[in-house]
């Protein structure tokens, strides 16, 4: 999640982390979890917020800004095309940073420049649904991709 991660604190884990630990300050807030607070049944990501949902407008998906060029650091999930053969309208981000996610493969560029769009046009969407996530730099067209 942007260069930190979340480990809630009901879970047992064990983290290695290589090399040298600098002795510098970690400038951001930690969250609290209430062991007290019920689980929330409509979110899965809980005890964090859900991520947003993907627009779903006849029959597609888009980023969050649809036909606008998507913004830094956005993050979008569907489930609205699982099951469904999907087929690409438009795709263009930065490539190998801003990546679309469909069936554990991951997607970025634009045709010619790093995306195999044959690979995505056609497949099937698994139970996984899409997500989408961007870098905080380059920003771009973004996608489209409908159930055929």
């Amino acid at each position: 999640m942007s260069g930190h991660f979340r480990i809630h604190p009901r879970c047992i884990t064990d983290v290695t982390i290589a090399g040298t630990i600098e002795a510098t300050v970690v400038n951001h807030s930690i969250g609290v979890v209430d062991p007290d607070v019920l689980r929330d049944p409509d979110n899965e990501f809980w005890p964090w917020e859900k991520p947003n949902e993907c627009p779903f407008k006849d029959g597609c998906i888009t980023d969050m800004e649809g036909s606008a060029d998507y913004a830094n650091s956005e993050e979008c999930v569907s489930q609205q095309l699982n099951k469904k053969r999907i087929s690409v309208v438009q795709f263009e981000t930065e490539w190998g940073y801003d990546i679309l996610k469909v069936n554990g493969h991951s997607f970025s560029g634009k045709e010619g420049r790093g995306l195999n769009i044959a690979a995505l046009n056609g497949s099937i969407v698994d139970d996984n649904g899409i997500t989408f996530t961007s870098d905080f730099s380059n920003v771009g067209p973004g996608f489209k991709i409908c159930a055929v």
